[in-house]
């Protein structure tokens, strides 16, 4: 039973992590340039994660900013994500 109530709990608050809504990618270089100035990603909800990720294997070594396009503000629990070289 209390191993049953714990898995419910870290169940239930992994899907609050979950990201939600509609996001836009940038990526910038080490010199803080857009690297396709004037064009972003697009990703909903937990997409955004692939999002990030492919971004990083297109792109290494880039700095990607990600907008919550909802409120418009940069999403600080995603953002900025510094890609590996």
């Amino acid at each position: 039973m209390r191993s049953s109530c714990l898995l419910v709990l870290l169940l239930a608050a992994g899907g609050c992590a979950s990201p939600q809504g509609f996001y836009s990618l940038t990526a910038y270089d080490g010199e803080g340039k857009p690297i396709n100035p004037g064009r972003s990603f697009m990703a909903q909800g937990r997409a955004v994660y692939s999002a990030i990720n492919g971004t990083c294997l297109a792109y290494p070594g880039a700095r990607v900013v990600v907008i919550d396009k909802e409120t418009g503000r940069e999403a600080t629990d995603l953002s900025p994500h510094q890609c590996r070289k």
